[in-house]
């Protein structure tokens, strides 16, 4: 083809055809531009078909990541209440006059438990790679972004507040005995057999009710867990919300 085009701008050139000769160079000219843009359109539209694929990919990923997380928080949010709940129980023993030791063993020890939510994060990740603009909407993207640099991160910022084992472990060890009777059985994946819990109880009621300093910390801790449920129910309604908006853009 570049020969035959070739061929003919010789001809006019040699017949001293100057006017037929530059009409011809504006045409070659034209079809050339013609030609370049046709490929950019093929391109970019071939690059937008890829994006989207790309964009669809980790969407999945983040919506799996979210559900897991979602699971996670919400069982989350239920062990913080029955701990909260503990706490609140736990001070009103303290302040009677009588109560069942065993009773407050659990209460005390459910007390100073902890959990954390661990959010799944490889769909972000994956997003981060690519860039954030692959997220074509742009209210999706905002949502996304600040689901895990605000609510998340909140999350993990709570669970970092409040070391609840080193709280209670001068307690622990001045007030509690461990008995013969086992809890259950926990089997560590580095270890071949399992190893039996014991239950703790309580030796002195009298001395651990006068000691002002359990109140004092159960009382904050109750403050922290309270913070705790709230930065988690904000989780928990974000990650609803960014599912919605999610399954809006997939269904598209």
């Amino acid at each position: 083809m570049i020969k035959f085009f070739r061929k003919i701008r010789y001809d006019l050139m040699d017949k001293n055809k100057a006017g037929k000769y530059f009409k011809y160079a504006i045409g070659e000219i034209l079809l050339v531009v013609i030609g370049i843009l046709i490929a950019l359109s093929i391109n970019n539209w071939n690059q937008s078909r890829l994006n989207a694929i790309t964009e669809t990919k980790i969407l999945e990923e983040i919506k799996n990541d979210l559900i897991e997380t979602l699971k996670d928080a919400n069982n989350d949010l239920k062990d913080h209440n029955e701990m909260l709940s503990s706490t609140f129980k736990s001070i009103q023993f303290l302040q009677q006059s009588k109560v069942n030791l065993d009773t407050l063993s659990k209460t005390l020890r459910r007390s100073f438990g902890d959990t954390r939510t661990y959010a799944k994060s490889g769909g972000m990740e994956y997003l981060k790679s690519k860039g954030l603009a692959i997220v074509k909407s742009d209210s999706l993207r905002k949502a996304i972004t600040d689901l895990y640099e605000l609510s998340i991160k909140r999350l993990d910022q709570s669970a970092e507040e409040y070391d609840n084992d080193n709280a209670f472990a001068p307690y622990l060890k001045s007030y509690f005995t461990i008995t013969s009777d086992p809890v259950r059985n926990i089997k560590p994946s580095y270890l071949n057999d399992s190893i039996p819990l014991y239950r703790y109880k309580i030796k002195d009621y009298n001395k651990i009710k006068i000691d002002s300093s359990l109140l004092t910390a159960l009382k904050n801790l109750s403050l922290f867990r309270l913070r705790k449920i709230r930065r988690t129910v904000s989780a928990i309604e974000n990650i609803n919300y960014v599912l919605d908006l999610i399954n809006n853009e997939l269904n598209k």
